[in-house]
């Protein structure tokens, strides 16, 4: 990352990981102490309601990244209650599978089992990781240095 690259990013970065968490604590406060003043539920409930989307959107700007998969795991659960035989476009995020491999030491089965995770969920790092390091431990440098790579075009 260069130097300017850091700078321009500055301002968002106080922004939105002090500025509105700080705002958005402020306003959660202040609708639950209205909420709590009403001593009728359907009047207290339209404060309720709009302080937990403020959690919510607070959540969602801090961290995005963590906000889309706990979303996409609500949805899919929600889904298979009303949809039981439909099928989805890739399985749930797990590396259960891939790191028990590692345990077990079966490289080859790890690596293989991060790749399918690669396959499905491209956003994510940790497979990557992950890989590199298994690679450069059993000595192939020729798939460390490409997921390198691969890695570094994926989160530029």
């Amino acid at each position: 990352m260069k130097k300017q690259d850091i700078g321009s990013n500055l301002p968002k970065k106080i922004l939105f990981n002090f500025v509105f968490p700080a705002f958005l604590g402020w306003a959660i406060y202040h609708l639950v102490a209205r909420a709590l003043e009403f001593t009728d539920l359907r009047e207290a409930a339209s404060y309720w309601l709009l302080s937990m989307a403020c959690v919510m959107s607070g959540f969602i700007s801090i961290c995005p990244r963590k906000a889309k998969q706990i979303g996409s795991e609500i949805i899919r659960r929600f889904a298979c209650r009303f949809f039981p035989g439909s099928r989805f476009a890739r399985p749930p995020l797990s590396y259960t599978k891939a790191r028990q491999l590692v345990a077990e030491k079966k490289y080859d089965e790890a690596i293989a089992a991060f790749r399918e995770i690669l396959r499905h969920y491209p956003e994510e790092k940790e497979p990557y990781n992950q890989i590199i390091w298994i690679a450069n431990l059993t000595g192939e440098t020729a798939i460390a240095e490409k997921f390198s790579r691969n890695f570094q075009e994926a989160f530029k």
